[in-house]
């Protein structure tokens, strides 16, 4: 029981709280007038909490949206660097490719010339 001089001051230290939002002062013979006041404070200070949670979650959902657009940026950077190591592949590939095309023709070509020179020795020994 803290009694009408304990509820004054706990009126007057709740104007410097601003985190207190219960306080039970049931059966302590505080004031009317003190327990209107600790009401407001107590009122006040679940405002304020309200009001912080509301800027907290703003603030959250502006954050998620940054992230948002930072991965999808990120997403869009590696597609593009995945796309011109993909492009890279197939320049390698194909040049691959063209080389042993090229390199088969040769062969073939030396082939048929040496069958030729066959020929021609094979007629001229006839």
């Amino acid at each position: 029981n803290i009694g009408a001089e304990g509820g004054a001051v706990i009126a007057r230290a709740m104007a410097n709280n601003t985190t207190l939002v219960f306080l039970d002062m049931g059966n302590n013979n505080v004031s009317v007038d003190d327990m209107r006041d600790i009401a407001a404070m107590l009122q006040r200070n679940q405002n304020l909490a309200l009001d912080n949670q509301a800027a907290a979650k703003a603030e959250a959902e502006r954050q998620a949206v940054i992230e948002g657009d930072r991965k999808a940026q990120a997403d869009k950077v590696q597609k593009k660097e995945d796309f011109a190591a993909w492009m890279e592949e197939q320049k390698e590939e194909r040049a691959d490719q063209r080389r042993k095309e090229l390199e088969e023709l040769r062969e073939r070509r030396e082939e048929e010339q040496k069958k030729m020179e066959e020929e021609m020795r094979i007629q001229r020994e006839k």
